[in-house]
């Protein structure tokens, strides 16, 4: 099994067990006297936890790609530090300057040389991530990343609401709506809908008994298929 593969099997791994224990706990407070506002909780946290783990896959599946092919990435850094030193400093200095990179790379160095900052590889929309991935990965890696209409969507989607469940501001419920309105595909239809309340919201059930919760992590098992 190589990187990108674990990575995957993790992922869905984790999305299986967290679904699993989310019906389970579902069960726990049937017939409850609050029920209703006890399974909004649990929906909304179940979801949050899920679209965080979501953009925690994409950081570790692009330091997987790069591990699996550090050259193209390796060369896309020195190209960048060598232009900024050229605007700043001008040829004559670039002339006499050497730089060296590991001979070796392993999770650490990657993300010391991609994520200074340490907030994650990521993108906020699919073409953000399109770039990232051509900017980051060779080519036969990072055409996996040129998502389909139907996957926009629902990337684009995923983000919006995980920043929306995360702090419930305005912007991001506007982005959010915003986001609902722009789904055409047939595939994500069941997330177009009413947003006055996010937690009936996710717990809306289609004709065949599935809810949006349980469809986003149905969805994401199989997006992650694909990249």
């Amino acid at each position: 099994m190589n990187l990108r593969d674990r990575e995957v099997s993790l992922f869905v791994n984790k999305l299986r067990k967290s679904l699993s224990n989310y019906k389970e706990l579902l069960i726990a407070i049937n017939n409850k006297r609050n029920e209703r506002v006890l399974e909004s909780m649990l929906v909304e946290q179940f979801i949050l936890s899920t679209t965080i783990l979501w953009e925690a896959f994409i950081n570790d599946l692009f330091v997987a790609y790069i591990l699996m092919s550090p050259r193209h990435s390796l060369s896309a850094i020195k190209t960048r530090v060598l232009q900024s030193i050229k605007n700043k400093h001008g040829d004559m200095v670039l002339r006499y300057l050497k730089l060296r990179f590991p001979v070796k790379m392993n999770k650490a160095k990657v993300i010391g040389l991609h994520d200074q900052k340490g907030w994650n590889i990521t993108a906020s929309n699919a073409s953000e991530l399109r770039d990232l991935a051509n900017r980051l990965l060779a080519s036969k890696h990072a055409k996996k990343f040129s998502l389909t209409a139907e996957d926009s969507e629902c990337y684009d989607f995923l983000f919006n609401l995980r920043n929306y469940l995360s702090h419930y501001s305005i912007l991001s419920r506007k982005k959010l709506k915003l986001s609902i309105g722009n789904i055409n595909s047939n595939s994500n239809a069941i997330l177009k809908g009413n947003l006055r309340q996010i937690g009936p919201y996710l717990k809306y059930k289609n004709r065949a008994g599935e809810s949006r919760a349980e469809f986003m992590v149905n969805r994401l098992v199989d997006l992650v298929q694909k990249l």
